[in-house]
């Protein structure tokens, strides 16, 4: 949740955020423009002809986003590019967008998540079902930085409607908007060198208009939610310079993923926010092309 409040607070800030387009001639999108809630909801269907797989997976962008950001974004035409290259088929992406900041949350409470979580649950399970079509291909799910918030929050809510989830610089804020100045000053201590502080207060402050009490911010906050006795398998990235401390939200995301019995890998890289490494990407790639049934259970 925290990355997802970082990137908004960045992005208004003119911020650089995760997105450096740069139009890839390999992919043909198919895009549409629809309403969920009568609330407008952009998503592109991105194919590439005679490289797909019967795999589908949905994508979250991040801060300052679109429905295009998967075709556009450089690092996914080089994820794009290791598949072409190891003569790999890989997965249409239906990539959507409900604006260029928003959060899913089971409350609406300001602009930027008036679109409940249970609403694109059963929005996001229809298109999957639309373009899955009755073949057994892979139902993925990845999300970029406020897309990994996102990302988690959908998983967490509906966890059999997906194989596999790819969680990248997910925005997974480590300490509660309510902190006490103590446990903010140790966050600052934990996380010295990298951490602005005064994005971190900022972003605090921020989050604290959508989340109003501690209550409504442990309902939404993946790190404190129940976790499913059957989920996807989970790939997770960070990096050790996060200007928000992110890194310590991804950690110990996958740490309870673990401990209950789920399969989860964990890829932190030097750099800062969004900043993946082509090792990280080549791990990626194999990640949502392997071939297994992408399904774990607890182990009693």
């Amino acid at each position: 949740m925290k990355s997802l409040m970082l990137l908004i607070f960045l992005g208004i800030l003119g911020g650089a955020g995760c997105s450096k387009p740069s139009k890839d001639p390999q992919v043909t999108s198919s895009c549409e423009s629809t309403n969920w809630d009568q609330s407008a909801v952009n998503y592109c269907v991105q194919e590439s002809p005679g490289q797909n797989s019967k795999d589908v997976a949905v994508f979250f962008h991040g801060v300052d986003g679109s429905e295009n950001s998967w075709s556009n974004e450089i690092k996914f035409q080089k994820l794009r590019q290791i598949w072409i290259d190891q003569k790999v088929p890989y997965p249409k992406i239906i990539s959507v967008s409900l604006g260029q900041r928003w959060l899913l949350t089971d409350t609406a409470t300001t602009e930027l998540n008036k679109i409940l979580l249970s609403t694109v649950a059963d929005k996001v399970a229809a298109l999957i079902n639309q373009h899955r079509g009755t073949s057994n291909g892979l139902r993925i799910l990845i999300g970029e930085s406020m897309g990994g918030y996102n990302a988690a929050q959908l998983m967490l809510y509906r966890p059999q409607l997906f194989d596999r989830v790819a969680l990248l610089s997910p925005g997974l804020f480590p300490i509660s908007p309510f902190a006490s100045d103590k446990e903010l000053d140790d966050f600052f201590q934990r996380n010295q060198g990298s951490v602005t502080k005064d994005f971190v207060r900022e972003l605090m402050g921020w989050t604290r208009k959508i989340f109003p009490s501690s209550a409504d911010w442990a309902r939404n906050n993946p790190l404190q939610k129940t976790l499913p006795i059957k989920g996807p398998e989970l790939f997770v990235t960070s990096q050790s310079q996060d200007q928000l401390g992110l890194q310590e939200g991804a950690r110990a995301f996958v740490s309870r993923w673990k401990q209950f019995g789920l399969r989860a890998e964990y890829h932190e890289s030097l750099g800062g926010h969004c900043q993946e490494t082509a090792a990280t990407l080549n791990e990626l790639a194999a990640f949502l092309t392997s071939r297994n049934d992408g399904r774990w259970e607890k182990q009693n």
